[in-house]
């Protein structure tokens, strides 16, 4: 799915009136488990904040034989903060692991007063082996939201297939918050 923005053309006569135009889209995703997958154009990135994953670490349980694999996270994450919701863009990957592993993905959580953000519910991508077990990832913003902390863990899997994944990242802005 691309996310986009539509405007009038600069030579285009318009109404000179007070607007703030917005549309709220649902996309059916069958049954929830497959990933939805997002684009946001030049416009909409120019709205995020990005950040910087500076340190960052995940866990996979369940791979082949039953051991633990541990990964280094890199990668960006860009920030749509409005309110009380805050949405995710992912993009890391798993460095000094087995196999290729990624999360990219868009997650929108709430942001509670003192900056504690909680996200439901992130696809795992490819960080875990098995039939895309979400995680949960709870943290906090930290100095006026120049940098901030996020701990993941497995939610409970449909199929109880040994699988799981944990662990934790943190992130400093790379440019001021956008202004609006």
């Amino acid at each position: 799915m691309r996310v986009a923005s539509a405007s009038p053309a600069a030579d285009a006569m318009l109404a000179q009136v007070m607007t703030a135009p917005f549309k709220v889209v649902s996309v059916a995703t069958g049954d929830g488990k497959e990933p939805l997958t997002v684009e946001l154009d030049e416009t909409w990135k120019m709205e995020t904040r990005p950040y910087r994953v500076t340190t960052g670490e995940f866990i996979v349980a369940g791979s082949s034989g039953g051991r633990e694999e541990k990964l280094r996270l890199e990668g960006d994450i860009r920030i749509l903060h409005y309110g009380e919701l805050a949405t995710f863009a992912f993009d890391l990957k798993g460095v000094d692991g087995m196999k290729s592993r990624a999360l990219k993905g868009v997650a929108t959580g709430v942001v509670q007063t003192g900056g504690r953000v909680s996200l439901a519910h992130v696809d795992a991508g490819s960080l875990v082996d098995s039939a895309r077990i979400p995680l949960r990832a709870t943290g906090k913003f930290i100095n006026n939201e120049d940098s901030f902390s996020l701990v993941f863990e497995s939610l409970p899997p449909d199929i109880a297939d040994g699988f799981s994944g944990k662990g934790k990242l943190e992130a400093v802005a790379t440019t001021p918050s956008p202004q609006r």
